[in-house]
C-alpha cells in the first residue's frame, strides 16, 4: 500500500500479508500483517493540488494582472 501526500510530495510504502477475516455471515474484515515499510523518494509523485490551493493561486495571479494593467494605463497617460 502507498500513502501519499501530494502537496508535500512525500509517500510511504507498506508491505505485508493480508487475509480476509469473516466476522459473521454478512461482514468481513481484512487483517494486514505489516512486514516492511519504506519512505519512498518523490521522483514519480505527480504534482496534484487541492481546489483551494489552485483557487488561491489563481486569485493572486488575477490580482497581479489587474495591478499591472492599472499601472500600464497610468504609464500610458
Amino acid at each position: 500500500m502507498f500513502f501519499m501526500n501530494y502537496e508535500t510530495k512525500t509517500r510511504v510504502k507498506l508491505s505485508g500479508r493480508a487475509r480476509v477475516v469473516n466476522i459473521d455471515s454478512d461482514a468481513h474484515a481484512i487483517d494486514v500483517t505489516l512486514e516492511a515499510w519504506d519512505p519512498n523518494c518523490p521522483q514519480h509523485i505527480p504534482d496534484l493540488y487541492s481546489d483551494a490551493t489552485v483557487k488561491r493561486a489563481m486569485g493572486e495571479l488575477a490580482a497581479r494582472v489587474e495591478e499591472l494593467e492599472t499601472e500600464q494605463v497610468r504609464l500610458k497617460a
